[in-house]
């Protein structure tokens, strides 16, 4: 019948659209959990096994296998790499599996294009509010070496300043996806305030002895 559910011996369904496709990954009762984002070419590749959705570090990958077979990440079989470095999802998003927003990287690169942890109350990741001091602080690692800044009475210069570490530290590393939270607080600033701000991060990084 056309509503019964999709058995764990199924084929995963497949959504075409514009110009990608999503595979429906399910749990052990046929329902539909997740979607899995892939290009429209990859389509015959990834009807050859059936995948499903796993929990790690918070966020969902998409798996083949079982305890009874090698666990295979879709990520990794649609880029053809079995090596010892990770495949990284450049825009944060562990299920968009459409091969520009892969790429292989060593697991220290791959640990900078990290989101906020869940329990961030600001909303930005590195950020925490200090309630004794009612302050800002900003927290900034890179390389094992974490960077201490002053304590900051203003949210949106807090997070400018986080902003700055990760544009001119992290680069091409930098987690994207959260662009738009950091733009919701930055724009409230005026040059004076940016100006003052990124007068003080180049002086921290002088101090680091960092090249950006």
């Amino acid at each position: 019948m056309d509503n019964n559910k999709i058995g764990v011996f199924n084929s995963n369904n497949i959504v075409i659209l514009e110009d990608y496709a999503l595979i429906d990954l399910y749990d052990k009762f046929g329902n539909v959990v997740a979607q899995c984002i892939i290009d429209i070419e990859d389509m015959p590749k990834a009807k050859l096994y059936k995948w499903r959705a796993t929990k790690k570090r918070n966020k969902l990958y998409v798996v083949t296998g079982n305890q009874k077979s090698e666990i295979l990440y879709y990520a990794r079989f649609i880029l053809n790499y079995s090596g010892d470095k990770e495949v990284d999802h450049i825009d944060g998003n562990s299920l968009n599996n459409r091969k520009y927003n892969l790429r292989i990287i060593d697991k220290p690169s791959n640990c900078l294009n990290m989101q906020r942890k869940i329990n961030n109350q600001s909303g930005i990741r590195g950020i925490s509010y200090d309630s004794k001091n009612n302050k800002y602080v900003i927290d900034f690692s890179y390389k094992k070496k974490r960077l201490y800044f002053k304590p900051i009475k203003i949210l949106e210069e807090a997070v400018y300043l986080r902003y700055l570490c990760e544009k001119y530290i992290l680069k091409e590393y930098r987690n994207e996806s959260n662009d738009d939270n950091y733009n919701y607080y930055v724009n409230k600033l005026s040059k004076e305030q940016k100006d003052n701000i990124y007068k003080y991060f180049l002086t921290k990084i002088n101090d680091y002895e960092m090249v950006i």
